[in-house]
């Protein structure tokens, strides 16, 4: 009888030592797996955790920053994952214009337009970059079409605008100039070139008040600044 209640008791109490010790390695397992997942998390290069779509999005948050370099390499991270990704070529085009590197622009531009004819990201980007390298006939024509999608983009007014200008085709320049100096009429520099454009029409009064604007601006910007 003694040897039976030794036993059960033995067995007992060794059921409960493994038990413990069955806890102990489950929970200093599960501590293992947790420092696993962490050092992965840390330590494991982005690129595998990162889409197409989540590195489009870094490259638009690098654009919003002005960090324009990095939002170039963003882009370039989706287009490596996704060569038709329309968006990327759109958004790396913007960011070029921003450094200077308008060939480079126009080049994106028109690999983005290729798959998406009708992006105003990439539409408004090849303008520009046309637009910066002088190529001013391009340029205007390249802002008609993106015209056709937005009409409130001041600067796309103005730059076509001062195409025109430049291309002495005097109506179509002052047309864009009235569109221009409406949606900003504080800018200095399109009421002037408006002014010079009015005077090479003849339309000397129309001149006067466009120059009168200019001045007025430039008065209120000198009293703002002082």
């Amino acid at each position: 009888m003694f040897n039976a209640i030794f036993d059960w008791k033995s067995i007992r109490m060794n059921r409960f030592i493994c038990d413990q010790r069955k806890f102990r390695h489950e929970i200093m397992r599960s501590k293992i797996l947790i420092l696993i997942l962490l050092f992965s998390l840390l330590f494991v290069p982005a690129v595998l955790a990162e889409d197409v779509v989540e590195w489009y999005i870094k490259g638009q948050n690098a654009m919003t920053v002005g960090d324009y370099p990095t939002a170039i390499t963003y882009y370039n991270n989706a287009l490596a994952l996704d060569k038709n990704y329309a968006s990327a070529y759109a958004g790396r085009a913007a960011a070029l214009n921003m450094l200077g590197r308008y060939t480079e622009a126009i080049a994106s531009a028109d690999s983005g337009l290729a798959i998406k004819s009708m992006d105003p990201v990439a539409l408004n980007a090849r303008a520009l970059g046309l637009f910066k390298l002088g190529r001013y006939e391009e340029a205007a024509a390249a802002y008609d079409k993106l015209f056709l999608l937005e009409q409130n983009r001041k600067e796309a007014y103005c730059n076509q605008a001062y195409a025109y200008m430049k291309l002495n085709e005097t109506d179509a320049a002052i047309s864009a100039f009235d569109r221009c100096t409406l949606l900003d009429s504080q800018n200095i520099e399109a009421w002037n070139n408006k002014g010079l454009t009015l005077m090479q029409a003849k339309r000397y009064d129309a001149a006067l008040e466009a120059f009168d604007r200019a001045t007025i601006v430039t008065i209120k910007n000198a009293t703002i600044w002082n």
